[in-house]
């Protein structure tokens, strides 16, 4: 997997990097098919924070898009809209994957 971030100079702090990478290779031990991930933070000139996450699956796009005041608030918005529709896509290519994703469900809540 191929991972892209296009970030603004000195703006973004070290641990949302890190964060947001550990994240997108989490999501690529859930599905080994997943080729590319884009990752796009910016500054609105409204002066809030914007984040883009973009994973290539072949044959499919999954995409999420959020602003919010922080880059640490928005791209947690973004990778947890990600993980969702991640975890249905699976759902729906690997039954068992919708057993275990319950098991999760119910053990961390």
């Amino acid at each position: 997997m191929t991972i892209q971030f296009n970030v603004p100079q000195n703006h973004v702090k070290e641990w949302v990097m890190s964060y947001i990478m550990n994240k997108l290779v989490s999501f690529y031990e859930m599905d080994r098919t997943i080729t590319r991930a884009e990752v796009n933070l910016k500054d609105e000139p409204t002066g809030e924070k914007h984040c883009d996450v973009n994973l290539t699956i072949p044959g499919d796009s999954l995409f999420a898009s959020q602003t919010a005041n922080s880059f640490e608030e928005a791209s947690l918005h973004a990778l947890n809209a990600i993980e969702q529709r991640l975890i249905r896509a699976s759902q729906s290519r690997f039954p068992l994957m919708k057993k275990f994703h319950s098991w999760r469900t119910k053990k961390l809540a």
